[in-house]
């Protein structure tokens, strides 16, 4: 894997994907900024295409797409558990 595979266009996307999930992450107590930026980390689909459609796969970009996947996932998830109090729910369900 050269260095030219970092700056492939999916990959470039990833990285703007990775932008918004902290920037929404940040604006968290905005629901007017942050759903909208969440929305836009689901640009998921784009960077796929875009790396079949410009033979641009990588074993780096594959990797990308997950972790950016489970950031945004934890960041929701973090979130849930701060703003809905989670966690004594979470405690509650899953004590014997």
């Amino acid at each position: 894997m050269g260095l030219k595979v970092l700056l492939y266009w999916p990959n470039i996307v990833g990285y703007i994907r990775i932008g918004l999930v902290f920037a929404a992450w940040a604006a968290y107590e905005t629901p007017v900024v942050f759903l909208p930026l969440y929305s836009l980390t689901s640009l998921d689909a784009v960077d796929g295409w875009l790396a079949r459609r410009l033979g641009q796969t990588s074993r780096f970009g594959a990797w990308l797409d997950v972790a950016v996947d489970n950031l945004g996932r934890g960041m929701l998830w973090s979130l849930l558990f701060k703003v809905l109090r989670l966690k004594h729910i979470m405690h509650t369900c899953t004590r014997r």
